[in-house]
């Protein structure tokens, strides 16, 4: 392709859309690759074309080292597309914050640092209020032997409904 230096006063908007007439289709396809998403993998490869000329506007020089358009567009094109999945990974994971937030707010985690012996005492104290003397043995001899014992497997132990 013979072309007259940019830098002498070639003109920047008729090569690039030379280019983007030529090498469009690729480019989608790279950007398709990437992000999964035909009208996504467009909007990429115009923003590439629009950067390509703003780049040339500020120094049409740059268009004369110009060895291989396509490769040059296509690393161009590589960049604007991780670029834009950097940024919707961002979006995403500021979004998830802020529903784990919201979620927080709506449900407490509880503090990790509580007083575990000061726990047990007055589930201790609730449990012998509630519970009758049969109950309550079942449920300390059970929860010795299995932590796992659930109180509803004491009280059918003990022939008692929960209350």
């Amino acid at each position: 392709m013979s072309r007259r230096p940019l830098g002498n006063g070639g003109d920047v908007s008729e090569l690039v859309a030379e280019w983007a007439k030529r090498w469009r289709n690729p480019l989608v396809m790279l950007a398709l690759v990437q992000v999964g998403d035909r009208d996504q993998a467009e909007d990429l490869v115009q923003q590439t074309l629009a950067r390509v000329i703003a780049v040339a506007h500020s120094d049409p020089r740059v268009l004369d080292d110009v060895r291989r358009p396509y490769a040059w567009l296509a690393a161009i094109t590589r960049n604007v597309t991780r670029n834009a999945l950097r940024k919707q990974a961002r979006r995403e994971q500021i979004l998830r914050d802020k529903q784990t937030e919201v979620r927080e707010q709506l449900h407490p985690v509880p503090d990790p640092g509580c007083d575990v012996d000061w726990l047990c005492e007055r589930v201790t104290d609730a449990a012998e209020r509630i519970l009758s003397e049969k109950q309550l043995r079942i449920v300390r001899s059970e929860s010795f032997a299995r932590p796992e014992t659930s109180v509803e497997f004491c009280f059918e132990q003990a022939g008692d409904q929960p209350i």
